[in-house]
């Protein structure tokens, strides 16, 4: 069985996060919704099932990503993802997360990229 890409969608409880994370799973992508909180990650993961999305597709992690533990948090949970869009709110330059791709290519709030093939670390 083909597994799925994995995409992580930093802020996606809400706006353009949730947005960008509706459509990225409309292509067949599994999705990590990311909030600070699990009240609003359960609930963007619940709005996203009633508008079609599969429930095996959608995975959660309430983590604040300007945080070092967050950015840990989310690590350790996914350490591997396919493709990352950040789009939470935060300019923390001493923790904000930074995945490296396979190539070495780092990728991040401060870098304003679409990556691909991320593993996880961080930079501070």
């Amino acid at each position: 069985m083909k597994k799925n890409k994995l995409a992580l969608i930093t802020g996606s409880t809400a706006g353009i996060g949730f947005a960008i994370a509706e459509k990225i799973a409309t292509k067949g992508f599994d999705v990590i919704i990311n909030g600070r909180t699990e009240e609003r990650v359960n609930k963007a993961i619940n709005q996203l099932i009633e508008k079609g999305i599969g429930k095996n597709q959608l995975h959660g992690v309430a983590a604040d990503l300007s945080t070092l533990e967050g950015i840990n948090k989310v690590i350790e949970l996914f350490p591997e993802v396919d493709v990352l869009v950040t789009t939470s709110g935060s300019l923390n330059r001493k923790t904000s997360l930074v995945l490296q791709t396979k190539t070495g290519k780092k990728c991040g709030p401060q870098t304003s990229c679409l990556a691909q093939d991320c593993h996880g670390t961080i930079s501070l």
